[in-house]
């Protein structure tokens, strides 16, 4: 998964900023920050947030697998909640 598509998906789902947003730049930056453990600066001179090093497009695809899980858990347990909570 490349950084741009990362960002465009979990930016908004995270922060509640979409692409040409003020503030966008900056938190995508920090969520690959975060994910990849890499320096802001290495991610700044990314073109258009692409990168051709499989290894980090290998740790969004992951780090998106385990944010969707992550998601998915959270909604199945408010269910469950909820369901015991109107017996």
């Amino acid at each position: 998964m490349q950084p741009k598509e990362y960002c465009e998906k979990w930016v908004p789902r995270k922060y509640g900023i979409t692409p040409g947003q003020w503030g966008y730049k900056a938190k995508c930056l920090e969520e690959l920050e975060q994910v990849t453990g890499l320096a802001r600066n290495t991610l700044k001179n990314w073109k258009d947030l692409t990168t051709e090093a499989i290894y980090v497009q290998k740790l969004l695809f992951y780090a998106d697998f385990y944010n969707e899980l992550s998601v998915f858990l959270r909604k199945y347990s408010e269910k469950e909640v909820d369901t015991n909570t109107t017996d």
